[in-house]
């Protein structure tokens, strides 16, 4: 009489059948899963990690590049003159930005910001002639290797102070603060760089000097 119900009745397999069919559609359990878990985060964390170093190296780069040009723009378009003019310790930034000089990915409305979304400003000295280039909000390790970067192109070293920050080169960085730590002689090691970028974020200031007379 039990016999047209014995089809609804299916005695519970062990997970190893002993069917080799059976035991390829069983799937994973709960470790083998967290171990596939564990290795594809431990992937995605690598490309994660090496992805974020090319795009900082690729923001270094771009950084120093730009401020090359952006240098060599200020000095064709701002004169002993025209500084004198300026008056001492002005911030020129919205004078350079109108200008056209800074890429214009460096332009987010009125502001100004440099590659890694920190301020940027421009500040004119008359005497001896010179602008302050202020770049803020510079992750330690990109801070690092932009002032090795910037300090490896070269500078000025003449004693005096009418010479000190002429020509293209840099003549003068702090980062930071002045009173922390602040340098003329260049190129900075790495070890050097290191001490200075001692923040999360730091600040680099590069002394340039105006090469036009009139």
């Amino acid at each position: 009489m039990l016999y047209p119900f014995s089809r609804l009745y299916r005695p519970a397999r062990s997970p190893a059948s002993g069917d080799p069919a059976l035991d390829r559609k069983r799937g994973f359990n709960l470790i083998e899963s967290a171990i596939v878990l564990g290795v594809v985060g431990l992937v995605i964390g690598g490309i994660w990690v090496a992805a974020s170093a090319v795009n900082e190296e690729w923001k270094v780069s771009k950084t120093t590049e730009d401020i090359a040009v952006i240098v060599r723009k200020i000095q064709n378009l701002i004169s002993f003159a025209d500084a004198a003019a300026i008056g001492n310790e002005v911030n020129i930034t919205a004078t350079i930005r109108d200008a056209g000089i800074f890429p214009s990915d460096w332009v987010v409305g009125s502001s100004v910001k440099n590659d890694f979304r920190g301020a940027v400003t421009i500040i004119s000295y008359v005497s001896p002639p010179r602008f302050n280039f202020y770049l803020y909000g510079i992750p330690r390790s990109a801070c690092v290797k932009i002032v090795v970067k910037v300090t490896s192109a070269g500078a000025n070293t003449g004693a005096a102070s009418t010479t000190y920050f002429r020509g293209n080169s840099l003549g003068f960085m702090y980062v930071n603060s002045a009173g922390t730590w602040s340098t003329s002689t260049f190129p900075v090691s790495v070890a050097a760089a290191t001490v200075a970028c001692n923040q999360e974020t730091n600040l680099i200031m590069l002394t340039f000097g105006y090469t036009r007379i009139n």
